[in-house]
Protein backbone atom coordinates (compact mmCIF):
# COMPACT_ATOMS: atom_id res chain seq x y z
CA UNK A 1 0.00 0.00 0.00
CA UNK A 2 1.44 3.49 -1.33
CA UNK A 3 0.47 5.71 1.77
CA UNK A 4 1.90 8.85 -0.29
CA UNK A 5 -0.46 8.79 -3.07
CA UNK A 6 -3.30 12.09 -3.75
CA UNK A 7 -1.91 15.30 -5.25
CA UNK A 8 0.69 17.43 -3.64
CA UNK A 9 1.18 20.83 -3.60
CA UNK A 10 2.99 22.66 -6.05
CA UNK A 11 6.89 23.74 -4.90
CA UNK A 12 10.63 23.36 -5.75
CA UNK A 13 11.61 20.22 -4.78
CA UNK A 14 15.37 20.80 -4.34
CA UNK A 15 17.70 18.90 -1.99
CA UNK A 16 18.09 21.28 0.63
CA UNK A 17 14.44 21.41 1.29
CA UNK A 18 12.90 17.92 1.24
CA UNK A 19 15.82 16.46 3.23
CA UNK A 20 15.22 19.04 6.03
CA UNK A 21 11.45 19.02 5.83
CA UNK A 22 11.38 15.32 6.66
CA UNK A 23 13.03 15.97 9.35
CA UNK A 24 11.39 18.85 10.87
CA UNK A 25 7.79 17.15 10.72
CA UNK A 26 9.33 14.04 12.20
CA UNK A 27 10.36 16.44 14.84
CA UNK A 28 7.31 18.03 15.31
CA UNK A 29 5.38 14.58 16.09
CA UNK A 30 8.45 13.66 18.12
CA UNK A 31 8.04 16.89 20.59
CA UNK A 32 4.23 16.16 20.80
CA UNK A 33 3.50 12.45 20.95
CA UNK A 34 7.38 11.12 21.79
CA UNK A 35 7.68 10.30 25.28
CA UNK A 36 11.37 10.09 25.25
CA UNK A 37 12.41 9.14 28.54
CA UNK A 38 9.55 6.33 29.19
CA UNK A 39 10.06 5.61 25.53
CA UNK A 40 6.63 5.50 25.00
CA UNK A 41 4.19 7.00 21.76
CA UNK A 42 0.75 8.29 21.58
CA UNK A 43 0.11 6.59 18.40
CA UNK A 44 -4.17 7.08 18.64
CA UNK A 45 -3.35 10.96 19.74
CA UNK A 46 -0.94 11.36 17.14
CA UNK A 47 -3.41 9.96 14.50
CA UNK A 48 -5.84 12.58 15.00
CA UNK A 49 -3.66 15.42 15.05
CA UNK A 50 -3.06 17.97 12.60
CA UNK A 51 1.02 17.38 13.07
CA UNK A 52 0.27 14.01 11.83
CA UNK A 53 -2.24 15.76 8.91
CA UNK A 54 0.51 17.88 7.73
CA UNK A 55 3.07 15.32 7.70
CA UNK A 56 0.95 13.04 5.61
CA UNK A 57 0.60 16.16 3.42
CA UNK A 58 3.60 16.45 2.82
CA UNK A 59 4.95 12.96 1.90
CA UNK A 60 2.79 13.37 -0.81
CA UNK A 61 5.32 15.77 -1.68
CA UNK A 62 8.09 12.58 -2.59
CA UNK A 63 6.43 11.50 -5.43
CA UNK A 64 8.08 14.37 -7.22
CA UNK A 65 11.93 14.14 -5.39
CA UNK A 66 14.40 12.39 -7.40
CA UNK A 67 16.54 10.99 -4.75
CA UNK A 68 19.53 10.14 -7.45
CA UNK A 69 19.78 13.43 -9.04
CA UNK A 70 19.66 15.50 -5.17
CA UNK A 71 21.24 13.65 -2.52
CA UNK A 72 25.37 14.36 -3.49
CA UNK A 73 26.87 12.75 -0.38
CA UNK A 74 26.91 9.93 1.83
CA UNK A 75 25.72 11.97 4.72
CA UNK A 76 22.67 13.41 3.47
CA UNK A 77 22.01 10.15 1.68
CA UNK A 78 22.26 8.11 4.78
CA UNK A 79 19.85 11.14 6.79
CA UNK A 80 17.55 11.43 4.17
CA UNK A 81 16.43 7.63 4.41
CA UNK A 82 16.57 7.12 7.97
CA UNK A 83 14.35 10.29 8.33
CA UNK A 84 12.60 8.81 5.72
CA UNK A 85 11.98 5.46 7.09
CA UNK A 86 10.74 6.83 10.39
CA UNK A 87 8.19 8.91 8.52
CA UNK A 88 6.83 5.94 7.02
CA UNK A 89 6.84 4.08 10.00
CA UNK A 90 5.01 6.59 11.90
CA UNK A 91 2.68 7.02 8.99
CA UNK A 92 2.13 3.40 8.69
CA UNK A 93 1.68 2.36 12.56
CA UNK A 94 -0.72 5.12 12.72
CA UNK A 95 -2.95 4.68 9.23
CA UNK A 96 -3.16 0.71 9.77
CA UNK A 97 -4.27 1.12 13.54
CA UNK A 98 -2.05 -2.06 14.42
CA UNK A 99 -2.24 -2.86 18.02
CA UNK A 100 -0.08 -5.45 19.69
CA UNK A 101 2.61 -5.56 17.53
CA UNK A 102 3.77 -4.47 14.50
CA UNK A 103 5.47 -7.99 13.57
CA UNK A 104 2.67 -10.24 14.54
CA UNK A 105 0.27 -8.42 12.00
CA UNK A 106 1.33 -9.72 9.19
CA UNK A 107 3.29 -8.29 6.19
CA UNK A 108 3.57 -4.79 8.02
CA UNK A 109 6.94 -3.79 6.96
CA UNK A 110 6.79 -5.15 3.23
CA UNK A 111 3.19 -3.61 2.81
CA UNK A 112 3.50 -0.11 3.67
CA UNK A 113 5.60 2.16 1.15
CA UNK A 114 6.44 5.77 0.04
CA UNK A 115 6.49 6.81 -3.68
CA UNK A 116 9.64 8.45 -4.04
CA UNK A 117 10.53 9.47 -7.21
CA UNK A 118 8.68 7.15 -9.03
CA UNK A 119 10.41 4.70 -6.96
CA UNK A 120 7.84 2.75 -4.65
CA UNK A 121 10.00 1.28 -1.60
CA UNK A 122 8.30 0.08 1.07
CA UNK A 123 9.61 -0.24 4.88
CA UNK A 124 11.77 -3.35 4.34
CA UNK A 125 13.41 -2.00 1.18
CA UNK A 126 14.82 1.29 2.62
CA UNK A 127 16.19 -0.79 5.35
CA UNK A 128 17.56 -3.70 3.17
CA UNK A 129 17.75 -2.85 -0.14
CA UNK A 130 19.33 0.94 0.54
CA UNK A 131 21.09 1.24 3.95
CA UNK A 132 22.35 -1.88 4.26
CA UNK A 133 22.98 -1.86 0.30
CA UNK A 134 20.75 -4.72 -0.88
CA UNK A 135 21.11 -7.28 1.62
CA UNK A 136 19.52 -10.19 2.69
CA UNK A 137 16.49 -9.72 4.87
CA UNK A 138 17.09 -11.76 8.27
CA UNK A 139 15.52 -15.54 7.86
CA UNK A 140 15.85 -14.64 3.98
CA UNK A 141 17.52 -16.14 0.91
CA UNK A 142 16.82 -13.75 -1.46
CA UNK A 143 18.05 -10.14 -1.73
CA UNK A 144 16.16 -6.98 -1.65
CA UNK A 145 16.12 -6.18 -5.26
CA UNK A 146 16.88 -8.37 -8.02
CA UNK A 147 19.62 -7.98 -10.79
CA UNK A 148 17.36 -6.27 -12.81
CA UNK A 149 15.37 -4.11 -10.45
CA UNK A 150 15.82 -0.45 -11.02
CA UNK A 151 15.45 0.71 -7.60
CA UNK A 152 19.22 -1.15 -7.02
CA UNK A 153 20.63 2.72 -7.82
CA UNK A 154 19.12 4.05 -5.09
CA UNK A 155 21.37 1.47 -2.71
CA UNK A 156 24.15 3.39 -1.21
CA UNK A 157 27.65 3.25 -1.70
CA UNK A 158 28.95 1.71 1.98
CA UNK A 159 27.05 0.29 4.76
CA UNK A 160 27.13 1.97 7.98
CA UNK A 161 26.63 -0.13 10.93
CA UNK A 162 25.29 2.67 12.92
CA UNK A 163 22.07 2.45 11.10
CA UNK A 164 20.45 -0.14 12.94
CA UNK A 165 20.68 2.40 16.12
CA UNK A 166 18.47 4.74 14.32
CA UNK A 167 15.63 2.86 13.22
CA UNK A 168 12.65 3.14 14.71
CA UNK A 169 10.17 0.01 15.05
CA UNK A 170 7.44 1.11 17.53
CA UNK A 171 8.23 -1.26 20.27
CA UNK A 172 9.91 -1.01 23.67
CA UNK A 173 13.25 -2.74 22.04
CA UNK A 174 13.52 0.00 19.54
CA UNK A 175 16.08 2.29 19.15
CA UNK A 176 14.75 5.64 20.17
CA UNK A 177 12.55 7.61 17.80
CA UNK A 178 14.88 10.96 16.07
CA UNK A 179 15.37 13.02 13.76
CA UNK A 180 18.66 13.17 11.36
CA UNK A 181 19.66 16.43 10.03
CA UNK A 182 21.80 16.46 6.34
CA UNK A 183 23.77 19.19 7.29
CA UNK A 184 24.81 17.17 10.73
CA UNK A 185 24.42 13.84 9.99
CA UNK A 186 27.48 12.38 11.31
CA UNK A 187 27.10 14.41 14.91
CA UNK A 188 23.28 12.82 14.95
CA UNK A 189 24.02 9.42 14.27
CA UNK A 190 27.07 9.54 16.32
CA UNK A 191 24.68 10.41 19.52
CA UNK A 192 22.14 8.24 18.63
CA UNK A 193 24.51 5.35 18.53
CA UNK A 194 26.04 6.52 21.69
CA UNK A 195 22.62 6.49 23.22
CA UNK A 196 21.05 3.27 21.84
CA UNK A 197 24.79 1.40 23.76
CA UNK A 198 24.36 2.68 27.08
CA UNK A 199 20.68 1.84 27.26
CA UNK A 200 21.09 -1.53 25.94
CA UNK A 201 24.55 -2.94 26.35
CA UNK A 202 25.85 -3.48 29.81
CA UNK A 203 28.46 -6.15 31.76
CA UNK A 204 25.90 -7.99 34.28
CA UNK A 205 26.72 -10.97 35.66
CA UNK A 206 30.41 -11.45 34.11
CA UNK A 207 28.75 -11.42 30.71
CA UNK A 208 28.62 -9.14 27.78
CA UNK A 209 24.66 -8.37 27.71
CA UNK A 210 23.75 -7.20 23.63
CA UNK A 211 20.34 -6.85 22.41
CA UNK A 212 19.33 -8.80 19.71
CA UNK A 213 19.90 -6.72 16.47
CA UNK A 214 23.91 -7.66 16.84
CA UNK A 215 23.18 -10.83 16.50
CA UNK A 216 20.71 -10.76 13.33
CA UNK A 217 22.85 -7.99 11.69
CA UNK A 218 26.49 -9.38 13.13
CA UNK A 219 27.63 -9.37 9.24
CA UNK A 220 26.78 -5.75 9.12
CA UNK A 221 29.24 -5.19 11.81
CA UNK A 222 32.45 -6.13 9.00
CA UNK A 223 35.59 -8.34 10.11
CA UNK A 224 36.55 -6.30 13.27
CA UNK A 225 32.73 -7.65 14.50
CA UNK A 226 30.69 -6.16 16.80
CA UNK A 227 33.03 -5.58 19.66
CA UNK A 228 35.17 -3.84 18.32
CA UNK A 229 32.12 -1.72 17.58
CA UNK A 230 31.02 -1.49 20.74
CA UNK A 231 34.32 -0.29 21.90
CA UNK A 232 34.60 2.49 19.38
CA UNK A 233 31.07 4.06 20.40
CA UNK A 234 29.81 2.69 23.68
CA UNK A 235 30.06 5.93 25.98
CA UNK A 236 30.98 4.23 29.25
CA UNK A 237 34.49 3.90 29.40
CA UNK A 238 34.78 1.89 32.33
CA UNK A 239 33.00 -0.88 29.83
CA UNK A 240 34.98 -0.33 26.88
CA UNK A 241 37.98 -0.67 29.61
CA UNK A 242 36.28 -4.10 30.39
CA UNK A 243 35.75 -5.35 27.07
CA UNK A 244 39.39 -4.82 26.57
CA UNK A 245 41.00 -6.57 29.81
CA UNK A 246 38.49 -9.22 29.30
CA UNK A 247 38.85 -10.23 25.47
CA UNK A 248 36.47 -13.70 26.68
CA UNK A 249 34.26 -12.26 28.14
CA UNK A 250 31.20 -14.24 26.93
CA UNK A 251 27.78 -12.57 25.45
CA UNK A 252 24.22 -13.28 26.46
CA UNK A 253 21.73 -11.48 24.04
CA UNK A 254 18.50 -9.61 25.42
CA UNK A 255 15.12 -10.68 23.89
CA UNK A 256 13.72 -8.52 21.64
CA UNK A 257 10.32 -7.06 22.82
CA UNK A 258 8.35 -6.28 19.89
CA UNK A 259 5.25 -5.16 22.06
CA UNK A 260 4.13 -1.74 20.84
CA UNK A 261 5.41 1.08 23.21
CA UNK A 262 1.93 2.44 22.88
CA UNK A 263 0.82 5.16 25.43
Amino acid sequence: MVLNEGAASIRKNDECCMSEEISKHLQAIIDCYYNSERHLFDYEQCRNSEDYYRAVLFARQLKNFDPVLKLTTDAKRLAFWMNTYNLLLIHAACFSGVEGSLKESGGFYREHSYDIGGYTLSLDEIEHGILRRNARLPGSITKAFANSDPRRELVLSKLDPRLHTGLYSACFSSPPLKTFNSATAEECIGKATQGYLKKFVEIKAGKLQLPMIFKWYAKDFGDSGIRHFIINHHPDRKLVQGLLQNTGMKESYISYDWQMNAA
